[in-house]
């Protein structure tokens, strides 16, 4: 599953470039009848900051600056490394709705940062909002969370308590992404690798390519016109 995942990030997330993964898991369902329909399913995340027994973590780590940490900041320049939290729903979910793959919160999603061993704080997140007139209608922007502005650098142990009010399971990915901007995403896609480049037809070849394929699709209708004047004619 953990490769599966890695595989979806990298093809349908061209804006971040994945570093390291701290952690990664799986919804279940909540077992608490206390929660009633509030909570539906539920996952934690549990991870070490900087973990010195693996450089690649602790690569990751320290390319984002000290004075970053703990720093809202709207504007991600290129190249930026940032500490994110994402949600990908179950491949068996994308085939029944038809839905495309990348990030997208569950329905109803609270997630809790608990930092100190002890101390909890609600994150606020930009997630699909629940519809007035359709209790069953989800609708709205779902945007990637910046866990950086979060955590302060001093936090070497962390954890992530995540509850959705969907029923249908998701993967919570928590892990240090490189910024890719649009240019740089345009300019692999047609100076990349031939693999990756996007074929690039001239004018004339594109509308020729167009008209050839107009024809496949186009459907003649015989006109009955001279049927009639052989009629009035006998």
């Amino acid at each position: 599953e953990f490769q599966e995942v890695c595989r979806r990030l990298k093809e349908w997330e061209p804006f971040w470039i994945m570093e390291w993964i701290a952690d990664m898991r799986k919804t279940a369902p909540v077992s608490s009848q206390s929660a009633g329909e509030t909570a539906r399913r539920a996952v934690q995340l549990d991870m070490v900051m900087k973990d010195s027994r693996n450089p690649r973590a602790m690569t990751s780590y320290m390319r984002i600056p000290p004075s970053s940490w703990g720093e809202c900041k709207p504007q991600v320049e290129n190249g930026e490394t940032r500490f994110l939290l994402m949600a990908l729903p179950d491949p068996k979910l994308l085939k029944k709705k038809k839905r495309a793959d990348g990030h997208l919160w569950p329905q109803g999603t609270f997630v809790q940062l608990i930092y100190d061993g002890k101390t909890r704080k609600p994150l606020r997140i930009s997630q699909r909002k629940q519809q007035s007139h359709n209790a069953k209608e989800w609708k709205g922007l779902s945007k990637i969370l910046d866990l950086t502005e979060y955590v302060k650098e001093s936090f070497n142990h962390i954890k992530l308590d995540i509850i959705c009010h969907d029923e249908d399971p998701f993967y919570f990915v928590a892990g240090f992404f490189r910024k890719h901007l649009d240019k740089e995403v345009h300019e692999s896609l047609v100076a990349g690798s031939s693999k990756e480049r996007i074929q690039h037809l001239s004018r004339e070849e594109a509308t020729k390519k167009a008209l050839g394929f107009a024809k496949t699709k186009m459907l003649c209708l015989g006109d009955s016109d001279g049927d009639d004047d052989e009629e009035e004619e006998a």
